[in-house]
């Protein structure tokens, strides 16, 4: 029984986000309950497997990404796609996209996606420590591959951003950046 001392809470979705958001809340003294369509953790989760990447600062709006954006929102095996239909709600979020596609908010937002991720990462550390807690935390790096000039330089870039914010990237210029 809730009261306020001990609040219920119900929360909707049984992946990597929901069952973290479950723990912490249960051991701040909430009655949780956690509904999800299937089983606990094998939906998106298990197939992204958690991935929690500090390599991934930059925000999905960002520039060239709108270019990008229209191609692949057609494509329905691309990972943006969206049906197309005429639905204001839809219509505004493209909008506000689009506004924040900039460089401005790619440097306002950087810093604090790159913290999220390690607070991310030392959370993880610690459930995986905990008894009873068994779901295959690994760290490994990471390996970009391009195909082109321009995904090299967009490669390049994207280290020289971290080294800016204190991301470990290896690669800088004149290193081992070849064509895949």
């Amino acid at each position: 029984m809730n009261t306020p001392d001990r609040p219920h809470v119900v929360i909707i979705g049984g992946g990597v986000i929901g069952a973290s958001a479950a723990y912490y809340l249960r051991n701040e003294g909430a009655d949780v309950t956690l509904l999800d369509k299937g089983e606990i953790g094998l939906a998106c989760s298990h197939r992204n497997a958690g991935y929690i990447a500090p390599s991934h600062f930059v925000p999905l709006a960002h520039p060239g990404v709108i270019t990008q954006g229209l191609k692949w929102m057609l494509d329905p095996v691309s990972p943006f796609y969206i049906k197309p239909r005429l639905d204001p709600d839809l219509l505004s979020w493209v909008w506000k996209f689009r506004a924040h596609s900039n460089e401005r908010h790619v440097r306002a937002s950087m810093i604090i996606l790159r913290d999220l991720a390690d607070l991310s990462l030392k959370l993880f550390e610690e459930i995986s420590r905990r008894d009873g807690f068994q779901f295959g935390l690994e760290k490994r790096g990471i390996v970009m591959l391009f195909n082109s000039e321009k995904g090299r330089r967009g490669n390049l870039e994207e280290v020289e951003l971290a080294n800016e914010i204190h991301v470990e990237a290896p690669g800088k210029r004149g290193s081992q950046c070849g064509l895949a």
